[in-house]
């Protein structure tokens, strides 16, 4: 999906239900970002395992990320932080003050140890690397979330089409292992499931009956809940761990055009709230151990 389709989507979301147009514009700069420097990505050579390899880490749970070395341009991540950081500052996400300290002292080790530390969800690290600055844990991670966007969308649409997804099982984003973000029953192929991951733009087939985070598989435990806003839209929760994603029934939509992952997730911001007054939530990714086991043998066969 191009930048120009991404901003055309989400300029339809004006004087929607349930969202304000100050948020539409917030999402519309992050996405010009993410674009921005995604194609900055483009000249750089990424070494991407063989085959063999992706399939036998997928067999085991473990996300391309675990495996692949990761390329970060520090004069990338430096002008980035800075659009990020002005995108905050407009849209009062952190005042001026906190932007403004971020601009003149963050410094490399900075930069480097929060995108590691949201690569690999190390949340007590993004926790510590907070403490010494102005920012607080929660926005210090929407900053981290969004600074390696760029790089994820780029991998993603640079190997899409060749994953082999038959090996893969899990309920969070084979390519960076991030839960996922939003979901859809395919209108095409009668309900089939598909989860989509923000921080990748990737999309992978998933269990129909099943929570993508615990695997719960029970239906009594697998419960949706809707807004009245759009009957296509709702919520599935799982009662056995509290997770949550939102959905989208294409078959409820009465037309043939392609879910636009961005402009639903963006639309259906009142569903996170409500999610959110139910006590539900959208858990972390378990796939670190699996990850940490399986980068341990890939190691010890490289050497």
């Amino acid at each position: 999906m191009s930048n120009f389709r991404r901003e055309d989507a989400l300029s339809l979301l004006y004087g929607e239900e349930g969202i304000s147009d100050s948020y539409i514009d917030y999402k519309i700069v992050l996405s010009r970002i993410t674009e921005k420097y995604s194609e900055l990505c483009q000249a750089r050579r990424i070494a991407l395992p063989g085959p063999d390899v992706i399939m036998e880490g997928f067999g085991k749970g473990a996300p391309l990320v675990t495996f692949t070395p990761i390329s970060l341009s520090m004069k990338e991540l430096r002008a980035s932080f800075r659009d990020i950081l002005a995108a905050f500052r407009d849209h009062r996400v952190c005042t001026a003050d906190v932007c403004e300290w971020a601009r003149e002292e963050s410094d490399d080790n900075f930069l480097k140890g929060i995108t590691e530390s949201v690569i690999t969800f190390d949340l007590h690290a993004l926790k510590d690397l907070s403490e010494a600055t102005p920012f607080d844990q929660t926005t210090l991670i929407l900053a981290s979330r969004e600074l390696v966007k760029p790089f994820f969308h780029f991998l993603s649409g640079k190997i899409s089409g060749t994953l082999p997804l038959e090996h893969w099982r899990e309920g969070y984003c084979p390519i960076c292992g991030d839960a996922p973000g939003f979901g859809r029953f395919s209108k095409e192929e009668e309900g089939k499931r598909y989860l989509w991951c923000e921080r990748c733009d990737f999309e992978w087939p998933f269990q129909r009956i099943c929570c993508p985070f615990c695997k719960n598989s029970d239906h009594k435990k697998l419960k949706f809940l809707t807004g009245n806003v759009r009957e296509e839209l709702r919520v599935d929760t799982c009662e056995a761990c509290n997770g949550y994603v939102k959905t989208i029934d294409e078959r409820k939509t009465g037309s043939e055009a392609e879910t636009i992952y961005l402009k639903e997730n963006t639309a259906s911001v009142y569903l996170d709230i409500l999610a959110d007054e139910k006590g539900f939530s959208r858990l972390l990714p378990p796939f670190q151990e699996v990850a940490i086991s399986f980068i341990d043998d890939f190691d010890d066969k490289k050497k």
